[in-house]
């Protein structure tokens, strides 16, 4: 299963993301900026250092709120979108 977490970095988001690796999803989580080897400037070094000990995988990718259509490459293919930015 393959889930998108808008806010992933944040308190809520980061618990979602969390629970979804435990249980083997396929997680992608957005960000407004994600630099090329995909930490989002640290902003979410925690949740790639939850990937590396979990049995689920997780994919960065940017988003932003305020630019309209640029959730929908990150929401192709998921299951469920936990919205939560």
């Amino acid at each position: 299963m393959r889930a998108l977490v808008t806010g992933a970095a944040g308190f809520v988001g980061s618990e979602i993301v969390h629970q979804l690796l435990a249980k083997g999803y396929d997680v992608v989580a957005t960000a407004r900026s994600v630099d090329g080897d995909g930490t989002a400037g640290g902003r979410c070094s925690h949740l790639v250092a939850l990937a590396s000990v979990l049995p689920g995988t997780l994919e960065l990718k940017a988003a932003d709120l305020l630019k309209e259509g640029s959730f929908d490459e990150a929401a192709k293919g998921c299951d469920f979108i936990f919205h939560v930015a």
